[in-house]
């Protein structure tokens, strides 16, 4: 028997939903349709297009374009244990207002905890962890707190300079390596440089968005901070040639419009589909601020333009 699930109506507001194609909006709300009672599914591209278009002829690798878009929008976490891949809906346990829950038959990804409530054998009401939210772990992922939690460092721990964007934990990142890298002007900029420039976007991200910056302790978390903050932090400054006040103004428009859209903001993999939006908005001349950062955006558009005219 099919189960109901519960669709908010602000999702047909939300800029970052209509940034979507009509296939991937049709994907995400058949993903909440379909997933179980803690908002997990088989992650695998074959599995979830048999699931959510049964009667459609559509190729394997549209539908795994389509979930990395999901993925790197902030809608959901897919992870792998021993070689098979999930799929974490990340915000499940703030829309859906359940008053049952079943255990799930797939393992939960690591932070999250579960909500289980239900009737068992002899009608025995089994529960566990029901009071509790639900969700990622603040030691994981973070929600947006109302304020920040702790004084952040005014500069960034050595640690956040050579987390390996590929989650080599040892931090021999090809960013770190010596020597320099061209740029389409013909200058060259060094690897120091870069990592200097994406730990301070990264700390600029953790203060702007009310975030703590990723521990740091052991392997484990070493891993996921390469994933989930320097990974995107990397594509981010990418997308303006490594110029610092250009990111830190990219950053601050996509963390002001995902907000203004009531979005949960995660971790930096969670702005970087908006941020690629917004640099194709600034480059087409549709972009249109409308939220409190038009200086930063003049900027960056301006700085933009420089670019294009050189």
């Amino acid at each position: 028997m099919g189960k109901s699930r519960a669709l908010n109506s602000k999702i047909r507001e939300s800029q970052t939903f209509a940034s979507l194609n009509y296939r991937q909006r049709d994907l995400w709300q058949g993903i909440i349709a379909c997933a179980d009672d803690q908002g997990r599914i088989p992650g695998v591209a074959a599995f979830i297009r048999s699931l959510i278009w049964p009667f459609d002829d559509i190729d394997t690798t549209e539908v795994e374009s389509d979930l990395q878009i999901l993925e790197n929008s902030g809608f959901i976490h897919r992870y792998k244990i021993a070689n098979n891949v999930y799929l974490q809906i990340i915000n499940w346990w703030k829309y859906q207002k359940m008053s049952w829950a079943g255990p799930s038959n797939h393992p939960k990804p690591e932070g999250w905890t579960d909500r289980i409530r239900y009737h068992g054998k002899g009608r025995k009401i089994f529960s566990a962890d029901w009071n509790h939210s639900g969700g990622f772990d603040d030691s994981y992922v973070h929600s947006l707190p109302s304020a920040l939690p702790s004084a952040l460092p005014s500069e960034l721990p050595d640690d956040y300079l050579c987390v390996n964007d590929n989650d080599n934990v040892k931090g021999n990142d090809d960013d770190n390596d010596k020597g320099s890298d061209s740029r389409p002007d013909g200058r060259n900029r060094s690897k120091s440089f870069k990592d200097k420039i994406r730990g301070e976007i990264a700390d600029h991200f953790s203060k702007t968005a009310k975030l703590s910056l990723p521990e740091l302790r052991t392997a484990k978390q070493k891993k996921a901070a390469g994933t989930l903050w320097f990974t995107p932090i990397r594509e981010i400054c990418d997308l303006v040639e490594w110029r610092k006040d250009d990111a830190q103004a990219l950053v601050d428009a996509a963390i002001a419009r995902m907000d203004g859209d009531k979005l949960t903001i995660a971790n930096p993999i969670s702005i970087l589909k908006v941020c690629q939006s917004i640099v194709g908005e600034v480059k087409r001349g549709s972009y249109k601020p409308e939220y409190s950062f038009e200086n930063e955006m003049e900027k960056f558009r301006r700085s933009q333009d420089d670019r294009v005219t050189k």
